[in-house]
């Protein structure tokens, strides 16, 4: 048995299911929840009690080291200025 919740995709904000499942497919002792789009193909199952990310997948998600996300100039060349 499983309960089922319409929620916004975290990859493309279409509506995606949420569900908590209570069958085990997965070799954990907590509860199951599987987030799912049909819209982009996102997929993310994780335990329901620890948030341990079991199975992942985003499509089009690119990962980034945290200075490159945070700025657009991080990839620009750098030059250091002496003035006298």
């Amino acid at each position: 048995m499983s309960t089922v919740q319409i929620v916004h995709c975290p990859n493309c904000g279409s509506f995606a299911e949420r569900q908590w499942l209570s069958d085990r497919q997965y070799p954990v002792n907590e509860p199951v929840i599987q987030t799912a789009c049909p819209a982009c193909d996102y997929l993310m199952v994780m335990g329901g009690s620890t948030g341990r990310v079991l199975e992942a997948y985003a499509p089009g998600q690119l990962a980034h080291a945290p200075s490159e996300h945070h700025s657009s100039i991080s990839n620009q060349p750098r030059f250091l200025v002496h003035t006298r």
